[in-house]
């Protein structure tokens, strides 16, 4: 359905309530006018951000007690750790 054949307010309703996909293409002209500096820091926020959801997913997992859920999790964890802690070394080095 498209702006231009809503007829009903709720055509509105049901257009307004569907899921658009992020634009990829402008994601990518705005990370082009980064400086390397904010890179790095995008870059790092980044990875910090998928640790502390992973962290939150593991502490959940915990209460459930799904063993192998827990390991894999954790694993992957332990490596964006890694990442960052990498991203930061490097950005120090510039």
């Amino acid at each position: 359905m498209e702006l231009s054949t809503i007829n009903t307010p709720q055509e509105l309703v049901e257009l307004n309530n569907q899921p658009v996909p992020p634009s990829v293409s402008r994601l990518d002209s705005l990370i082009e006018d980064l400086s390397l500096e904010e890179t790095y820091d995008l870059v790092g926020s980044l990875i910090q951000r998928l640790g502390n959801f992973h962290q939150s997913t593991i502490e959940q997992i915990k209460e459930e007690g799904d063993c192998d859920r827990l390991v894999v999790w954790s694993q992957d964890e332990q490596t964006l750790h890694h990442c960052h802690d990498m991203i930061r070394q490097v950005s120090e080095h510039e």
